[in-house]
C-alpha cells in the first residue's frame, strides 16, 4: 500500500497519458469535421476509451483489490469535449475493463465511472456558456467531490469511509490536476480549431468575392519596392517626386519591383491574358503600366505614409491595347510599416478608356460650340455694324422729308411715306442695337464701369423714358424704394438703366389698359433687390426658363400680337449676371410677373 504522497506521484506520472490524448485529440478534430454529430461522438468515445485502457493498465494499487487510476479525470473530459455520447462510450469502455479486472474495488470503479460520465455531461453544458476556464475550474472540482464517494462501496461502509479519507487527498489532486490541465489543454485545441475554420471560411468568402466580381481585382506584394524606397531614404533622397521625374537611371531600380501574387477572371478579361497564372509575377511591361514603370502617385503614397491611394495610369493589354484605368488600393499607412502588410495589398483597376473618350469629345464638342457660338456673335456683330451704315442715311433723309428740309415736297403722301420710313428705320436700328449688346455679352467683349450708384435716382429717370407709353396703354407707374435718396448700388449706371427700361418696358408691353406696373426696392443680407412686377397676363411656369433666351418672347400665341423680338429679358439677365447679381423670375398665368434682381450693396 502506497504512502499519501506516492500515490500522488504516482496519480500525477499517469497524467503522461494526456501527452497522447492531446495529440491524438486535434488530429480527430481536424479530419472529423465532415462526419455527422453522431459519428464524431462516437468515434471520439472510442478513442477516449482507449486512452482510458492505457491509463487503466498502469496500476496504483492503495489495498488489496483495489487500484487508482485517471480513468475517472478521461472519462469527464471525454463527456466535456468530445459530447455527452463520447462520455457514455468511453464510460462503458472502462466499465467493461474494469469488470473485466474483478477485485474488490470493482463495484465502486463502475460506480466513479458512472459518476464520472454524468459529471463530464454536465462539464459539457457548462462549459460553452461563460469563462471556459472558471467552468473546468468549477467542473474539476465538482468531479473530485462527486466521484470520490465511489470508494464507500469498498468492503464495508467503515472501511470505505477510511479509504475515501486517506485517498481524497492525493487522488482528489491528481485527479483535478488531470481534468483542470487537460480540459485547458483541450480547450486551446478547440480554439486553435475554430480560429483556423473561421479563417478558412473567411478566406472562403473573401475568395468568391475576390473571383465572382466583375471589378478586376489584383493582389499585389510591394514589399520589394518598399524596401527600394526605404534605401533611397537611407541615402538621403527627400523628394521622391524630383527624384522619379529626373529619370535617370538610378530610378529604373524602382521599375518591375511590383509583383502579382493572385488576379480574379475579370483581370484576366481586362488584359487578355490566356490564363490568370499569365498575369502572375512582376510586371515586366508585357502588360500593366507602361514598360513596367512605377507609377508616381504609387510611390509618393508609399512615402508619405498614405492609408489609400486612387490614380489615373496608362496600362497596356497582352494585345498592346492601350488602356487608360483607375487605380486605387488602400495603404499600411507608414513606410516604416512590417513588411508583411505589404505582402497582399488588393489593388481595383476600372477601365474608364471610353468614359476619358466620352469627355474628350464632350470638350471637343463644347470648344466647338463655343468657337461657334464666338462665330456668330462676331457675324451678329459685324452685320450690325454694316447696317448701321445705310440705316443712319434712311433716318435722316426720312427725317429730311418729313421736316421738308429742303422746301416742300408738293404731295403730302410723300411726308406721310417719310415718317413710315423713319418709324421703321427706328425700329430697326433699336434691333441692331440689341444684337450689338448681345453679341457684346456673348463675346465677353462687353466691359462695365462699376461706381456706387443713386439707385432712386436712376430709377426715376427710367420711369420718366416709359411714362409716355405707359400713358398711352393706360397702365399706371407706381416706385417705392426704401431709405429714398439714401439707397446705392455699385453697378454700371448705363448697363442698370438699361435693365430697368428693359424690364419697364417689357412690363408695360404685358400689362393690359388699366392695370400697374411697379418698382420696389430694398436693402437686404445679400445686398439691394430691385423687383419690378406688374398686373398682367402672367408667363406659365413651363417658360419661366425659356423667356430669357435670346429671340423668345413671352407668349406663342399666334392670335396674340406682340411687339419687340424677344432680346429685352435676355440681355437684362445677362447684365445683372455680368454685375455678379441674381436674376429671378416669378409668375403666375393671369396674375401678373415679378422679375427679381439683386445687385451688390455700396461698399463700407
Amino acid at each position: 500500500m502506497q504512502d499519501h504522497f506516492s500515490v500522488f506521484l504516482l496519480l500525477l506520472n499517469n497524467i503522461s497519458v494526456f501527452v497522447v490524448l492531446i495529440v491524438g485529440y486535434s488530429f480527430l478534430i481536424d479530419h472529423l469535421q465532415s462526419r455527422s454529430p453522431l459519428a464524431r461522438q462516437i468515434l471520439m468515445g472510442l478513442y477516449f476509451g482507449a486512452i482510458v485502457l492505457v491509463a487503466m493498465n498502469v496500476k496504483i494499487p492503495v489495498a488489496e483489490g483495489v487500484i487508482v487510476d485517471q480513468r475517472n479525470a478521461l472519462i469527464v473530459l471525454a463527456g466535456a469535449f468530445g459530447g455527452p455520447l463520447a462520455g457514455v462510450v468511453a464510460g462503458a469502455v472502462a466499465a467493461a475493463y474494469r469488470a473485466y479486472l474483478g477485485g474488490i474495488g470493482m463495484e465502486a470503479g463502475i460506480f466513479g465511472v458512472t459518476l464520472s460520465v454524468f459529471v463530464g455531461c454536465a462539464l459539457y453544458m457548462a462549459r460553452w456558456r461563460g469563462n471556459t476556464v472558471l467552468a473546468l475550474f468549477l467542473g474539476a472540482v465538482f468531479a473530485v467531490v462527486f466521484t470520490a464517494p465511489g470508494f464507500l462501496l469498498v468492503g464495508d461502509l467503515d472501511y470505505g469511509l477510511a479509504l475515501m479519507r486517506r485517498m481524497l487527498l492525493p487522488w482528489g489532486s491528481a485527479i483535478f490536476t488531470g481534468i483542470f490541465v487537460g480540459g485547458l489543454l483541450l480547450s486551446r485545441e478547440d480554439r486553435r480549431l475554430a480560429a483556423e475554420q473561421g479563417r478558412k471560411n473567411s478566406e472562403a468568402r473573401f475568395r468568391t468575392l475576390y473571383d465572382g466580381t466583375v471589378i478586376p481585382i489584383l493582389d499585389m506584394d510591394y514589399t520589394d519596392l518598399v524596401k527600394q524606397l526605404r534605401a533611397l531614404r537611407d541615402e538621403g533622397v527627400s523628394d521622391i517626386d524630383a527624384f522619379l521625374k529626373a529619370g535617370d537611371a538610378a530610378t529604373k531600380r524602382l521599375n518591375r519591383l511590383s509583383i502579382v501574387r493572385h488576379a480574379n477572371a475579370a483581370a484576366q478579361a481586362l488584359y487578355g491574358a490566356k490564363s490568370v497564372d499569365e498575369l502572375l509575377g512582376r510586371f515586366d511591361g508585357s502588360y500593366g503600366p507602361e514598360n513596367g514603370g512605377l507609377p508616381l502617385p504609387l510611390a509618393r503614397a508609399i512615402w508619405n505614409g498614405e492609408k489609400s491611394v486612387t490614380f489615373e495610369s496608362v496600362h497596356r493589354t497582352f494585345s498592346g491595347e492601350q488602356l487608360i484605368v483607375s487605380v486605387s488600393l488602400p495603404m499600411p499607412g507608414s513606410i516604416d510599416a512590417p513588411l508583411s502588410r505589404f505582402e497582399s495589398l488588393p489593388v481595383t483597376i476600372l477601365d474608364i478608356t471610353q468614359q476619358k473618350k466620352a469627355e474628350a469629345a464632350r470638350d471637343e464638342a463644347r470648344l466647338s460650340a463655343e468657337k461657334a457660338s464666338r462665330a456668330k456673335s462676331e457675324f451678329l456683330a459685324s452685320m450690325s455694324h454694316e447696317l448701321r451704315t445705310p440705316l443712319n442715311a434712311i433716318l435722316g433723309f426720312s427725317e429730311v422729308i418729313d421736316n421738308q428740309l429742303l422746301g416742300p415736297v408738293g404731295n403730302e403722301k410723300y411726308r406721310e411715306y417719310g415718317r413710315d420710313i423713319h418709324t421703321s428705320g427706328m425700329l430697326l436700328m433699336e434691333l441692331v442695337n440689341d444684337i450689338l449688346d448681345i453679341a457684346a455679352i456673348e463675346a465677353g467683349r462687353k466691359t462695365l464701369t462699376v461706381r456706387e450708384v443713386d439707385l432712386d435716382e436712376v430709377v426715376d429717370e427710367c420711369l420718366a423714358i416709359v411714362e409716355h407709353r405707359a400713358e398711352e396703354a393706360g397702365v399706371a407707374l407706381r416706385k417705392e424704394i426704401a431709405d429714398g435718396d439714401g439707397l446705392a448700388v455699385q453697378a454700371d449706371r448705363r448697363a442698370l438703366q438699361q435693365v430697368l427700361l428693359n424690364l419697364l418696358t417689357n412690363a408695360v408691353k404685358n400689362t393690359p389698359s388699366g392695370g400697374t406696373v411697379s418698382v420696389t426696392a430694398k436693402a437686404g443680407a445679400q445686398g439691394t433687390e430691385i423687383v419690378v412686377s406688374d398686373t398682367g397676363c402672367g408667363i406659365p411656369e413651363d417658360r419661366l426658363e425659356e423667356v430669357t433666351k435670346a429671340f423668345v418672347r413671352g407668349s406663342d400665341d399666334p392670335m396674340v400680337s406682340q411687339d419687340g423680338w424677344g432680346l429685352g429679358l435676355s440681355i437684362a439677365k445677362s447684365l445683372v449676371e455680368l454685375h455678379e447679381g441674381d436674376f429671378r423670375i416669378d409668375s403666375t398665368v393671369g396674375d401678373g410677373t415679378a422679375v427679381h434682381i439683386t445687385l451688390p450693396r455700396q461698399a463700407d
